[in-house]
């Protein structure tokens, strides 16, 4: 009687360990999507932006062909220089992002891995 209630106890035990573990699981899945997501964000802003550097530089030149001259040009190197201040502004950000988001992976990889190992210990301490 008592060992077949210690085996249905263990059972219970190794059951709502195993759907911890998916749960936990399906979160990290879902946490790594949305992060990945807003990656992919990132990076279509960063596209829609280097776009529009490529058609500011193209008006830049036809700009540089006018009559005005040396003024437009001056005018077309500060705007130069603000679009690459700001494209190296949104490089560092990306770079940041993407720190962020590996060192957020590599956490919820240590985390996963120190409860593996509570349960794994948890489980050779109950046997």
């Amino acid at each position: 009687m008592k060992s077949s209630l210690t085996s249905a106890l263990l059972v219970l035990i190794i059951i709502a360990l195993g759907a911890y573990a998916f749960w936990d699981h399906r979160m990290q899945t879902e946490r790594n999507a949305a992060l990945q997501n807003e990656l992919i964000a990132v990076n279509s802003r960063l596209e829609r932006l280097e776009m529009n550097m490529a058609k500011t530089r193209a008006d830049m030149d036809e700009l540089g062909e006018s009559s005005l001259g040396g003024m437009i040009e001056d005018a077309n190197d500060a705007l130069i220089e603000g679009w690459s201040a700001m494209m190296n502004a949104v490089g560092r950000e990306l770079e940041t992002a993407r720190q962020t988001f590996e060192k957020k992976r590599q956490e919820m990889e240590a985390q996963k891995q120190q409860e593996d190992q509570s349960a794994a210990g948890s489980g050779d301490g109950a046997l």
